[in-house]
């Protein structure tokens, strides 16, 4: 059996860690107590109390610091039918997903229900412009039917394995 460890976000240090304290899942008077003992972060800044910040992975998430994160969404998203919200979609995962398998192959992306956020690990500006060229030159300059904005950001990424070993993005830790 695979065990899941309980990581942390902690905002001050901007990054995760294990928790290795006692964590009592009901309001009692022994857990009134231990609740000064229990995971704070490894500098010392106070473990917060919400379940929210709460993840179960197999490791520690890797941080990708200047990093390159692409943010794709489609324009009127809300007000397009379901049809064609879904075949917004799907053209945008195709695009994404042929660009990435072709050579981006350090690439992580996930939907965000309007679009995608692809991050390029470590990356210069130069590499998500060519992303982006190469999404609009071979896919989306074609397309009528849809109509999107791309901006991109530099900054910090956090990725991690899930249970079938496939790399994971995590654009906001909690």
């Amino acid at each position: 059996m695979t065990e899941l460890k309980q990581y942390y976000y902690c905002r001050d240090c901007d990054d995760f860690y294990e928790e290795r304290g006692i964590v009592l899942p009901f309001k009692s008077y022994l857990s009134t107590q231990l609740s000064g003992n229990i995971g704070n972060c490894p500098k010392g800044h106070p473990r917060p109390i919400n379940k929210e910040d709460i993840i179960y992975l197999l490791e520690k998430p890797t941080k990708n610091t200047n990093s390159s994160i692409i943010c794709l969404d489609i324009k009127d998203f809300s007000e397009k039918n379901q049809i064609s919200q879904f075949n917004n979609i799907s053209v945008l995962h195709s695009a994404c997903n042929g660009i990435i398998s072709e050579e981006f192959k350090d690439a992580l992306y996930k939907g965000t229900g309007d679009g995608f956020i692809i991050g390029l690990p470590s990356q210069d500006i130069s590499k998500a412009l060519n992303f982006c060229e190469k999404l609009i030159d071979k896919y989306l300059r074609y397309i009528d039917f849809i109509t999107y904005r791309i901006g991109i950001e530099y900054g910090l990424f956090f990725s991690y394995l899930d249970l079938s070993g496939r790399k994971i993005f995590l654009d906001n830790p909690l």
